[in-house]
């Protein structure tokens, strides 16, 4: 495991894990086994195959970029359930999933390898799952800062059921957030204002309204993560 991206982790409740890093150009998160994948509070993998397509999982890592520009890049050796006959399935699969985002996607592959870069831009501001729903099954991968100041929300959960979801919002914007489970907790990307209320940038706060009128109380786009259960 390679691991150079500087985090602060926050305990949520004994029932989740938060880590919010923001990081230099350069700064990697990479893993070289299937041993490094990640684990419940109970060390037991967190692998969810495809419906359809087994040599795909869904994400391990529930990452979401909240600023910056990242790179993230799969490899896969003999013995990976990933062949490289599958990584035009895996891309079409990515696109038809983020089409509605208008995000730029930089793909890159070759021999044993598939990449894609992208920027964090405004990509709408009703609630979505990860870009990244879906990863290869395969050893070893890999996240990279392509830019100064890039940060990286990583949750974590210590029992499986929690879904999450992200929305941006423009500045001087509004939006209106339903609660959506029984538990759910929302991690603010940058300054923002619930009413009076000032949220500063990267707080954590559980909703315990049914509604919440939320607005982006800085000059950046506003990212939002919500992690209900």
């Amino acid at each position: 495991m390679i691991f150079t991206w500087p985090f602060k982790v926050y305990n949520v409740a004994d029932k989740l894990q938060i880590s919010i890093g923001t990081a230099s150009k350069g700064a990697q998160i990479r893993r070289d086994s299937r041993a490094e994948l990640t684990q419940d509070g109970d060390g037991n993998y967190m692998i969810t195959p495809h419906d359809t397509h087994a040599f795909l999982m869904k994400s391990n890592s529930n990452y979401f970029c909240l600023e910056g520009t990242m790179k993230v890049r799969y490899e896969w050796q003999d013995g990976d359930i990933f062949k490289q006959e599958h990584s035009d399935i895996y891309k079409e699969l990515m696109i038809e999933h983020n089409k509605e985002t208008n995000i730029e996607d930089n793909w890159n592959e070759g021999p044993g390898f598939i990449e894609n870069t992208a920027t964090k831009s405004y990509l709408g501001n009703t609630w979505r799952t990860s870009l990244v729903a879906y990863e290869p099954d395969c050893k070893a991968a890999e996240v990279t800062a392509m830019t100064d100041n890039t940060t990286l929300l990583c949750p974590m959960q210590y029992v499986t059921g929690w879904t999450f979801e992200t929305l941006d919002i423009l500045p001087n914007e509004q939006i209106n957030s339903i609660k959506k489970g029984d538990e759910e907790y929302i991690i603010f990307g940058q300054k923002c204002k619930i009413g009076e209320l000032e949220i500063p940038k990267q707080n954590i706060r559980k909703q315990t309204t049914q509604s919440l009128d939320i607005a982006n109380d800085s000059s950046e786009v506003a990212t939002l993560v919500r992690i209900y259960k």
